[in-house]
């Protein structure tokens, strides 16, 4: 099939199959709307109706106590009849209940769709235009409503960093489509652009581990240059508040992380104050 194919008639030789096989071609394709409302509205249904069965049940339990030939202590004797029917449907229900809490609670914690993983499918319908019915096409639009099946970990740099087409249409990072076994090779497609996330990982990460040295040496020449007690704080006041912020900035630390950090880098800054110090008292 050719481009010429697929733009007379994207519904015929496109349509759902070349969709699906671009969703599943890359991680942040792969958005879905998780229907918050409806599973809400279903869980509250499910526990109207155990309810419900709760207070018959209660009731036979009352009545039970009038009924002379009632054994309230044993399941094998059970002698009234309604009170068994309930107690099996609610075994039922419970285990339906159940089963849709603990299912939608584990959609439920996945992350909302990054605004870059819903503007890849608002891209991909942009441009093959009339693949998808335009109906079929509005869930992409429910934002607040849409996951990513498995969403992509980036540091706070790193999504600085793709704002910028230059980092991240580079082509230090492109992968070829003929690498892969999916939408590309059936489609010819020259929107969608793939690229390696361990190499832009790599980047990233020797980003911050120059600014990191970077935040170590300076400091330590820095201070090494100055005689003034108060200037030294000043420095070591400020490449900690720096310190902090970038850390805070460019990576996925969490809180307390950061304050552990901190605290083991400013003892860093002290333990270069004193030696300056003492070198400069004893010469």
């Amino acid at each position: 099939m050719t481009r010429k194919h697929a733009d007379s008639e994207p519904w015929k030789y496109i349509g759902y199959h070349g969709f699906s096989m671009w969703v599943a071609s890359d991680n942040d394709f792969f958005v879905l709307r998780q229907f918050g409302t409806l599973n809400a509205r279903i869980i509250l249904m499910k526990q109207d109706r155990i309810a419900e069965l709760e207070q018959r049940l209660e009731m036979e339990d009352r009545a039970s106590l009038l009924d002379p030939q009632a054994d309230n202590g044993s399941f094998r004797n059970e002698s009234r009849p309604e009170r068994w029917r309930i107690l099996q449907d609610l075994e039922k229900q419970l285990k339906d209940y159940n089963e849709f809490v603990l299912s939608y609670s584990e959609l439920k914690n996945r992350p909302r769709a990054s605004g870059h993983a819903v503007n890849n499918v608002k891209n991909w319908f942009y441009n093959n235009e009339e693949a998808i019915a335009e109906p079929e096409r509005q869930f992409v639009d429910t934002d607040s409503d849409l996951v990513s099946l498995v969403p992509k970990i980036r540091t706070p740099l790193r999504r600085f960093l793709e704002l910028f087409d230059w980092f991240r249409l580079s082509c230090c990072f492109r992968v070829k489509s003929k690498d892969f076994v999916h939408y590309s090779k059936w489609y010819e497609s020259q929107s969608t652009k793939y690229h390696n996330d361990t190499t832009m990982d790599a980047v990233v990460t020797c980003v911050v581990t120059i600014l990191g040295l970077g935040m170590l040496i300076g400091p330590m020449w820095w201070l090494e240059y100055l005689a003034d007690p108060n200037k030294r704080l000043g420095v070591i006041t400020g490449c900690v508040t720096l310190f902090t912020v970038l850390l805070s900035t460019v990576t996925v630390a969490k809180p307390f992380e950061v304050v552990a950090a901190t605290a083991a880098y400013t003892a860093v800054l002290m333990v270069y104050m004193q030696m300056s110090s003492n070198g400069g008292n004893t010469g």
